[in-house]
């Protein structure tokens, strides 16, 4: 299982996998702040245009029926077809960008004599660098505030030494001249924590709450989502246990329980699934703890696994109701990992 793990050190679904098969909550510093207010309006003038195109059609049935004057149905019907023509010359080429990156201020100098003390997280996020490659790949400007630094460093393996003597990580350093500033020297500071015995693993009680709304259907969401999760039931065993739950405009219990052994009933099972429907997100997490805590495994990883694209708009969907729930949940032992795909507003 090492060597099949070992070779996918770069990809997302590896990533995917090695966290959650450690219990690992993973951070969420440096991650994009997006809404949907733009997601919003673009919906609006969609249902506007269908709406405004539409009517013509039943103004011009009235005369049949007997109501109203044909004359002035007809005029009626002109004017809201030039109406509607007019706003959609005006928008239809805008791209609306449903993105939002928190404005990133860049830490200044600072006295050392005044503040001896320097502190910075020890969690790892790599996302800033494929977000990148994305935007550049397609042509696009790259926002600024999309440029994590930290973020692209962390993105590459180091060979740094792992701790030892039971110290949680090992420290790294490399003191250098600064190559665009002859007055400025280069500090660089490495930490290496304990690399993961996987062989040791603790047993881990899984349940992959996937969303199969409609919008989940393009390449980088549903299809990704699916080798993700295919990807880490390869790595699973008979003492590991898996549920799927599914939710679009309701939740499915598509698997419960079954021993990690069985790669390919939970491989056919996630194949199968396809996109269509609302997001009853709300049904479906309640759900995923129902069955997560009927196969609760004592000391176990014991996890939630959601894995969207976006806003919840059915059932309870606001950000306070969900982190109540949330946290209600999490007295009981079973953590949540959440797993966002696709652009736009996660």
């Amino acid at each position: 299982m090492k060597k099949n793990l070992r070779g996918l050190q770069k990809g997302f679904c590896f990533l995917t996998a090695a966290a959650l098969l450690s219990g690992c909550g993973g951070g969420s510093f440096g991650n994009a702040q997006q809404t949907d207010g733009a997601a919003g309006a673009a919906g609006n003038y969609e249902t506007m245009a269908a709406a405004t195109t539409a009517a013509p059609q039943m103004t011009a049935a009235l005369p049949d029926s007997g109501y109203g004057n044909p004359e002035e149905e007809g005029a009626l019907t002109e004017a809201e077809n030039s109406m509607a023509m007019k706003y959609q010359a005006a928008y239809e080429s805008q791209d609306f960008n449903t993105e939002e990156y928190s404005y990133i201020s860049e830490n200044g100098y600072k006295s050392t004599a005044n503040e001896p003390l320097s502190t910075f997280s020890v969690d790892v996020d790599t996302a800033s660098y494929s977000n990148l490659r994305r935007y550049l790949n397609s042509g696009q400007e790259v926002p600024a505030d999309a440029v994590r630094i930290e973020e692209m460093l962390n993105y590459f393996t180091y060979d740094y030494p792992e701790p030892q003597d039971g110290e949680p990580f090992s420290v790294t350093t490399e003191y250098s001249d600064c190559p665009w500033n002859q007055d400025n020297r280069l500090l660089l500071i490495g930490l290496q924590a304990e690399k993961i015995d996987f062989d040791n693993q603790p047993d881990s009680n899984l349940v992959f709450l996937l969303d199969i709304s409609g919008s989940m259907y393009s390449d980088d969401k549903l299809p990704l989502v699916q080798k993700a999760f295919t990807m880490l039931a390869e790595n699973l065993t008979q003492r590991d246990r898996v549920s799927i739950v599914t939710y679009a405009g309701y939740d499915s219990v598509v698997l419960d329980g079954v021993p990690g052994s069985e790669t390919a009933k939970i491989a056919a099972a996630i194949d199968d699934l396809e996109a269509g429907g609302s997001t009853a997100g709300a049904a479906g997490i309640e759900r995923a703890y129902q069955l997560a805590e009927k196969n609760y495994i004592p000391g176990g990883n014991n996890r939630v696994i959601l894995a969207t694209d976006g806003d919840l708009n059915v059932g309870i969907s606001s950000e306070g109701d969900l982190i109540r729930l949330i946290q209600e949940k999490k007295k009981s032992g079973v953590h949540l990992s959440v797993i966002g795909v696709g652009t736009g507003n996660l």
